[in-house]
């Protein structure tokens, strides 16, 4: 560690394809206003949102450090399951530029994943595990060795765990890094809330936030959400808004809501937020559609009842029901999360998950339907897929497990194999609904629904074709005139 020297932060968010438009990367941006506000010099690199190429995001980084190499360079990497490839070539180049920089890493896949990934990669000085903002800033003002709570090192001494921030109305306002124009339609994004009251087996996020003792949901006081909103409108005159909260509520109490509402419904903003089905009420739709909540997105995850148990959803799908019904009644537009496939579902679960689609498709929205459900090697499901002879040892940094239905893996790759064909299409249609809601944009809604109603046809025959025993001879042909003739003729 380099004494009286000044000390600069640069954080990136790794390149990746996807067809899904760039959003603004909130835990980067909390943590550079949280080192800024402690007069750290600190810059983000999104190569995911500006669509850097790889060797692209090396350069930008080489040019950052070149423009500042009187200071000392901090890295932090936020990598992801599907960036592990770039992680390791970006913070080994950031070490061959210069061995004297602190790179680390931070966020969910590096937090839950951190002795593997000490241990296999010797560049990498440190793993931020949990909340980041108050370790970073003891990371880059004492350093490595220093014992930090909530640093892994590669220190012989016993790792520290840190306690969350109870009160986030201490964070200051998130930075904002990207342009409008970069944005390229997406509403900017805000924060309320960190984490879930609930403890779905498939999701990282009650791991994540247990790295920080066992209080599973801290939260922001509507007040403190006001002035930040109030704040954009005046800065960027925006009129929508993405509340990026792994689930709105909190409590059983309206408080919140009722406070918040009445602080911002005179912006006429387009609001869109995520909840747990549970948690709509006609009440709070009510409040919502008051204070310009436009879209909410709710986790439905399954119709098949073996299905949200092995889930550990908690709830039944009638709650997904009452929340859809709910939702269209008040004029909100209900983005359905929906996991089709599984390791344990057999054909009987996916024909109740489509016949659940075919009842709500014209009062909700869907992500594309052969959703399957990927598993990493951090997921507590992966214990019981352990017990149900599903998986073997787990695997790095997915883990690789056996469907224990066969005619459910076949109807999955045939299926795969028609949605993958106009899957850009699909999203550039959908991804406009999820972001804006489907009034003003019937236009999309309307290509929306005629790819929508050609996927459920195609499942719907894939099913009847199993059901006559006739899936693995016919079934591939059906798919191909489906391909050949874009489901039109077949279906």
């Amino acid at each position: 560690m380099r004494k009286g020297i000044e000390k600069s932060v640069l954080l990136i968010n790794l390149p990746g394809e996807s067809l899904r438009k760039p959003e603004e990367h909130c835990g980067l941006a909390f943590l550079k206003a949280y080192l800024n506000g402690n007069k750290i010099n600190t810059e983000i690199l999104d190569a995911f949102a500006l669509r850097y190429t790889l060797q692209e995001t090396l350069d930008k980084m080489k040019e950052w450090m070149e423009d500042l190499a009187d200071t000392m360079h901090f890295i932090g990497i936020s990598p992801f399951v599907t960036s592990h490839e770039s992680f390791i070539r970006v913070g080994k180049y950031a070490k061959d530029i210069d061995s004297r920089c602190c790179v680390f890493a931070g966020g969910h896949y590096a937090s839950l994943n951190r002795e593997v990934l000490m241990e296999n990669n010797p560049w990498l000085d440190a793993i931020v595990v949990g909340e980041g903002e108050e370790t970073v800033l003891d990371l880059v003002t004492y350093g490595v060795g220093a014992g930090i709570p909530g640093l892994f090192t590669r220190q012989k001494e016993e790792f520290i765990y840190r306690d969350r921030m109870i009160d986030l109305d201490r964070l200051p306002f998130q930075a904002r890094y990207l342009s409008v124009e970069q944005l390229h339609g997406q509403p900017m994004a805000i924060t309320t809330s960190r984490g879930c009251y609930g403890d779905c087996s498939f999701c990282s996020i009650s791991s994540f936030y247990r790295l920080n003792g066992n209080i599973k949901q801290t939260f922001r006081s509507a007040a403190s959400v006001a002035k930040e909103i109030d704040t954009l409108v005046t800065n960027y005159g925006i009129k929508s808004l993405k509340i990026v909260d792994d689930n709105f509520f909190r409590d059983r109490s309206d408080d919140f809501l009722e406070e918040l509402t009445e602080r911002i419904a005179d912006l006429k903003l387009s609001i869109r937020l995520s909840a747990r089905p549970n948690d709509i009420t006609p009440y709070r739709a009510k409040l919502l559609k008051k204070m310009g909540v436009s879209i909410i997105g709710i986790g439905a995850e399954s119709a098949d009842e073996k299905s949200l148990l092995f889930f550990n959803k908690g709830i039944g799908i009638e709650e997904s029901e009452r929340a859809i019904r709910i939702l269209d009644d008040s004029g909100i537009t209900c983005l359905v999360n929906y996991i089709m496939f599984n390791p344990i579902i057999d054909a009987g679960g996916v024909e109740k998950n489509l016949q659940f689609i075919k009842k709500y498709m014209d009062k909700a929205v869907f992500h594309r339907i052969n959703s399957h459900l990927w598993i990493r090697v951090t997921d507590p499901l992966v214990k019981k897929l352990k017990e149900m002879n599903l998986c073997d040892e787990a695997g790095f940094p997915y883990v690789d497990c056996r469907y224990a239905n066969r005619d459910v893996v076949q109807i999955m790759e045939l299926f795969n194999r028609w949605c993958d064909h106009n899957m850009k299409e699909y999203y550039e249609n959908a991804d406009i609904l999820m972001a804006k809601g489907i009034k003003g944009n019937e236009q999309y809604e309307h290509k929306y629904r005629e790819l929508l109603y050609k996927d459920t046809a195609i499942l719907e025959r894939l099913i009847s074709l199993n059901k006559k025993g006739v899936l693995e001879t016919d079934g591939p042909i059906f798919i191909k005139e489906c391909l050949l003739k874009d489901g039109i003729s077949t279906v």
